[in-house]
């Protein structure tokens, strides 16, 4: 097949046709190299909105992140609530919202790999940058009750999905696992503000 630009059309040499040619389309080569080309367009062309909504989804995230972190203390001192808990319910819930939204939506379009990837990178990320960030500013106060029961049962968590992925899939039933925890360690958390301050 003999491709030109005459006409829109392209000639077919073993049955000595003309074949129209839909206007507007690319003649790809081989390689696929007029796609290449317009998705390469197309990405140049919206890169500087990519930019633009990247810098400004920081700056709002920045300034929620102080708002959230402003209400959670007043919250705490105007309830008498432990700083600890309200850091485990309200900010940990609050922070997490985005996360949510972002695997909850890459799983309805299929993209499950966005949305294990979200979860176990922000994880890590929590652990070893923020956390590192945090210590290297000032030093951080560890609760005994983090030392007790918190961290061991992130950790624990951590290892529990481990185990639910070795067959390759994280479905329903887990998934009805997973929430239920997370209910049950809230749930404690409640029992927590009812008793008082959590040294």
């Amino acid at each position: 097949i003999v491709r030109g630009s005459a006409g829109g059309a392209r000639y077919d040499r073993h049955s000595g046709s003309l074949h129209p040619h839909a206007p507007g389309s690319v003649s790809a080569g081989p390689c696929g190299r007029g796609r290449t080309e317009d998705a390469r367009f197309v990405t140049g062309a919206r890169l500087p909105v990519m930019i633009l909504s990247l810098g400004a989804g920081f700056v709002l995230l920045v300034v929620g992140a102080e708002a959230l972190v402003r209400g959670a203390s007043r919250i705490a001192v105007g309830a008498g609530i432990s700083p600890l808990v309200v850091g485990l319910t309200v900010v940990a819930f609050g922070t997490t919202a985005p996360e949510l939204a972002v695997s909850v939506g890459a799983s309805l379009s299929g993209q499950s790999s966005l949305a294990l990837g979200n979860v176990v990178g922000s994880n890590i990320f929590n652990v070893l940058l923020i956390l590192g960030v945090a210590a290297l500013v000032a030093p951080l106060r560890v609760s005994s009750q983090l030392v007790r029961l918190d961290v061991p049962l992130g950790i624990g968590a951590g290892v529990g999905v481990l185990l639910l992925a070795l067959d390759g899939t994280i479905g329903w039933g887990d998934g009805l696992l997973l929430v239920g925890g997370i209910l049950v360690y809230t749930a404690y958390l409640l029992r927590q503000i009812r008793a008082g301050p959590v040294e």
